[in-house]
């Protein structure tokens, strides 16, 4: 079994074997992810927090740009809910590494509809850390 580690958490495993007449097989690599589950918070000088916003332009019409950051790797969901608490357009759904990013959002639900004007709130979570963020359309 060989073990591979890189530092954003993730692990590559390939099973090595050899069989009775010496010859060599290898198993596919297979690619896991581990999530620590201790708390997010602020680090070291240089360190990245847990944060979101903020977004810009603020109120939009057709576009805004939303600003996160992650201090370690994890899943990383940034989804859209309208006033009455439905999801509006789910952005991102995937792992990250640590770092600062930038989702844009087209003022479009997840079936391309351009939403209604009015409040919207950003939920970003990463890991166990969730954080909100108010948008506001206007048409």
């Amino acid at each position: 079994l060989v073990i591979l580690m890189d530092e954003g958490g993730l692990f590559d495993w390939t099973v090595v074997g050899r069989d009775r007449a010496g010859a060599w097989a290898t198993s596919d690599t297979l690619l896991l992810m581990m999530e620590s589950t201790a708390p997010m918070e602020e680090g070291e000088p240089g360190e990245f927090s847990f944060g979101i916003g903020p977004n810009f332009p603020n109120p939009f019409n057709t576009s805004t740009k939303i600003r996160y950051q992650i201090p370690r790797f994890s899943t990383t969901q940034l989804i859209i809910y309208d006033a009455t608490g439905r999801v509006a357009r789910t952005l991102i759904d995937e792992p990250k590494y640590r770092g600062k990013y930038t989702a844009i959002w087209d003022g479009r639900d997840d079936s391309g509809r351009t939403v209604a004007s009015g409040p919207y709130v950003a939920e970003l979570r990463a890991g166990r850390a969730v954080v909100h963020l108010k948008l506001v359309v206007l048409h």
